[in-house]
Parts: C-alpha cells; sequence; structure tokens
C-alpha cells in the first residue's frame, strides 16, 4: 500500500513543462523540487490522484502566475539550500501514485510547506484554473517502461495508410506510439512511421 500523500508536502519529481509537453517532449529534463497541491484517494479504486506544481529558482515571466517562497518556508519544505525560489501556479503535472512512472509508493519527501502559507498556495493555484495548464503524465496508450513494448498488428500497415486528421504521435525513449491507430514501433522504422510525426515531434 502506498504512503499518503498531503497536499503541501513538497517531494522530488521531473516536471514537465507545459512548454516542453506543446513541442513533444514526453519525459521531464531533470528532477526538481514540486509541491503537492491537490491529493485525492478515490475510493473505488484507491489510487491516489496528485496535482503537482513546480517549484523553480529562475524568476517567472512576466505575466505568469507564481509565488515566491519566503526563507522560513524554504526551511520547512527541506529548500534551504535555495537562496531565492518561486512556486509556479498557472500549470500543474497531473499524476497517479500508484500507476506513475516517476513516483514511489515510498517516496520520502523533501519537506512540507506550513498550513497558512499553503492557503496562499491553494488560493493562488484557484484564481489561475481558467488559464491552468495541465500536463497529463499518464500516457496511458503507451507500453509502461518496466515492460516489454508489444509491437501492434496495425504496424505493417502505417507505410500504405494516411495518417488519420486527429492523430496524436508522442515519443517516449527509442520508441513512437501512435494513439490514433494504437500503434507503437521503432524510431528506426522511418519507412513506417506515421506521417504525421514529422510535423509534430523535432528532430
Amino acid at each position: 500500500m502506498s504512503r499518503e500523500f498531503r497536499p503541501g508536502e513538497v517531494i522530488s519529481y521531473p516536471y514537465l513543462w507545459a512548454w516542453q509537453q506543446q513541442r513533444g517532449e514526453t519525459e521531464g529534463r531533470k528532477q526538481r523540487p514540486v509541491c503537492v497541491v491537490i491529493a485525492i484517494r478515490n475510493a473505488a479504486d484507491g489510487n491516489t490522484h496528485l496535482a503537482l506544481l513546480a517549484i523553480t529558482t529562475q524568476p517567472p515571466q512576466t505575466g505568469r502566475a507564481s509565488l515566491e517562497i519566503p526563507d522560513i518556508e524554504r526551511k520547512r519544505a527541506g529548500l534551504s539550500d535555495l537562496k531565492q525560489c518561486w512556486i509556479m501556479v498557472d500549470e500543474y503535472n497531473y499524476d497517479i501514485v500508484e500507476r506513475s512512472w516517476y513516483i514511489e509508493s515510498g517516496q520520502d519527501i523533501l519537506g512540507r510547506f506550513s498550513k497558512s502559507f499553503m492557503v496562499k498556495i491553494a488560493r493562488l493555484f484557484a484564481e489561475a484554473r481558467g488559464r491552468t495548464g495541465r500536463v497529463n503524465r499518464l500516457d496511458r496508450d503507451l507500453p509502461h517502461p518496466r515492460r516489454p513494448p508489444k509491437r501492434h498488428p496495425l504496424k505493417s500497415r502505417l507505410s500504405r495508410s494516411p495518417a488519420p486528421q486527429n492523430c496524436s504521435c508522442v515519443r517516449r525513449g527509442g520508441q513512437f506510439a501512435c494513439h490514433a491507430t494504437e500503434a507503437v514501433f521503432d524510431d528506426e522504422d522511418g519507412s513506417e512511421r506515421c506521417r504525421s510525426i514529422a510535423s509534430r515531434l523535432p528532430g
């Protein structure tokens, strides 16, 4: 059984920025501290749904919704080694603990923000919800990285079938997966790639 995650806890997580996802990236570039702003356990299946906010040392760009973390809160969150940092509230990563590729069920926390500071974070997060970017870290159509990938029978038909208009291809490691055709194929199979990949993924 996984440990209980609570709002205000700070953990290490390979956060994927919304702008990175828009460029076709599927993996966070590095581990960074993130704050659990929402943690809800589903009574039906016992799964814990998380909304995670990124913490960064880079000053936010103009127009971004963020909150600078005071020194005392940095210490509480286990971030005392950072001289200055902000928590971003206008985008978040969505993950499920029990199905996550990035969270261990017994993962230790770095620290936890105070209740009063979490009230401020939650209020800003709620105010930004109308323009909040959600990055879903659960690509259900992709094979789990801890299991051998399966090759779909539709793979052989990709080279002679036009890509559907709603095709959404994503890349994980050395493989591509097409959400529309449900096909999984290797990077080197260039002749059988879905026609939409070239326009959707950076080279």
